[in-house]
């Protein structure tokens, strides 16, 4: 772990950059030198781009075409000691009714009875692995490394994909968009709560990023995403697949687009959520991308301004393409 981790030093967002350089943490066989040069020359404050037609997208029924499916899913549960949750995840994979899937277990040399749960269901797991790691993103980058299919999707031992035509529905999304990372909302299961869906906005904005995230279990990503921002830092033990969003969004210019529809049912029992450690991570990675001024608006702004300020970004960057001269000397 970098030291200070959690500080803001002063002296602005460039001397704060370590942390957020594509391709540190890169997937063997995937992040390449000119990959991680395209993702610096895509800028560090741009905003993600929208896809035409697909910001209000909505679930198009099953994917395919003839001779084969649209493309091949990697879905990776990565776990450590999760006997008495990770059959559930399990049987939401098989329960697909999407053919082309591949499933990896990651497991970090649990002790408690998983490793024989796993075996139990191995007709429904493609590979498994159970050995030490480094934690739960050394485990998510085994898993990158080992995967095979098109798209990857992580899915934890205590989630859910919500219902047997998740996968379809992402995979005939994905044909109709082709953008890099699709994302849907998820279904929050809190502890004594009745479960609540999260809804995501139709673009992750930088305002919405600079106050929210969107939960990996809700990702499908192509290789190519992993291909442009490399895989998860190490150097986190907690908001690496934020940080990842991030580097893929700002540096990479990655594409990204919802899907109108409920893919994941997450507990709210993980780490993520009740660790005091959360938010000094979150600062940390934040601090390549925002001012210490945004971060200080958008921590104290009240929720119902940051549509507002959106829009007040958007008018700027217009203002400013008209004021100033390209080539030529034309606006």
């Amino acid at each position: 772990m970098a030291a200070g981790l959690g500080r803001l030093p002063p002296g602005g967002a460039r001397r704060r950059r370590a942390l957020r350089r594509p391709g540190l943490f890169p997937v063997a066989g995937a992040a390449s030198p000119g990959a991680s040069r395209a993702c610096r020359a895509g800028g560090a404050l741009r905003a993600p781009r929208a896809v035409a037609g697909a910001g209000a997208g909505t679930p198009a029924g099953r994917a395919g075409r003839a001779g084969g499916t649209a493309v091949k899913f990697s879905i990776v549960t990565v776990c450590r000691n999760a006997a008495d949750v990770i059959a559930g995840a399990i049987e939401s994979v098989a329960m697909q009714r999407y053919p082309d899937i591949e499933y990896l277990v990651i497991d970090g040399a649990s002790t408690d009875g998983t490793r024989e749960i796993v075996q139990a269901h191995a007709r429904h797991v493609d590979r498994f692995v159970s050995e030490p790691d480094g934690g739960i993103y050394a485990a998510m980058n085994k898993g990158l490394r080992l995967a095979r299919g098109e798209v990857v999707h992580f899915l934890n031992a205590d989630d859910r994909l919500h219902d047997p035509d998740v996968l379809a529905d992402v995979a005939a999304f994905l044909e109709q968009t082709d953008v890099d990372v699709a994302y849907g909302d998820i279904l929050l299961a809190l502890p004594g709560r009745s479960p609540v869906r999260v809804r995501y906005p139709p673009v992750p904005t930088r305002t919405f990023l600079g106050r929210r995230t969107l939960c990996h279990q809700a990702l499908f990503a192509r290789r190519r995403a992993f291909a442009a921002a490399g895989g998860f830092d190490e150097r986190f033990t907690l908001v690496a697949d934020y940080a990842w969003i991030l580097r893929g969004i700002f540096d990479c210019r990655l594409r990204y687009a919802h899907l109108d529809r409920v893919v994941a049912r997450v507990s709210g029992d993980g780490v993520s959520y009740r660790s005091d450690r959360l938010e000094a991570e979150r600062l940390q990675a934040m601090a390549g991308y925002y001012s210490p001024l945004e971060i200080r608006l958008l921590r104290t702004w009240p929720r119902r301004l940051a549509p507002r300020l959106d829009r007040a970004r958007w008018y700027l960057r217009r203002l400013r393409a008209l004021l100033v001269p390209g080539p030529g000397g034309h606006p």
